[in-house]
């Protein structure tokens, strides 16, 4: 197939401009979100959630601790009760 020189062009025209819309437009994006990331309302909020979820950590792991503690003493109380009834003394 022949294409004239002026197909070409149009062609290679239209591919360059579709390229650089594309570029421009992911350049706009991430402008766009940058600037959100450096809003003041935003950063706040960020600060916030972090903040939040720092204090939930914190209560799990108390809480987890306290879970785990109760459980070892429980299995310790077990097994002394085990050993008394199964002693010849009893």
């Amino acid at each position: 197939m022949y294409l004239s020189l002026s197909h070409f062009f149009i062609i290679s025209t239209s591919f360059l401009w579709s390229w650089s819309s594309y570029v421009a437009l992911f350049v706009y994006q991430m402008s766009t979100s940058q600037r959100v990331q450096q809003h003041p309302a935003f950063i706040q909020a960020s600060n916030k959630a972090t903040y939040y979820i720092s204090q939930l950590d914190k209560e799990v792991s108390t809480t987890l601790f306290c879970i785990i503690q109760r459980l070892c003493s429980l299995l310790l109380f077990l097994a002394v009760a085990h050993e008394i009834s199964s002693s010849e003394y009893v």
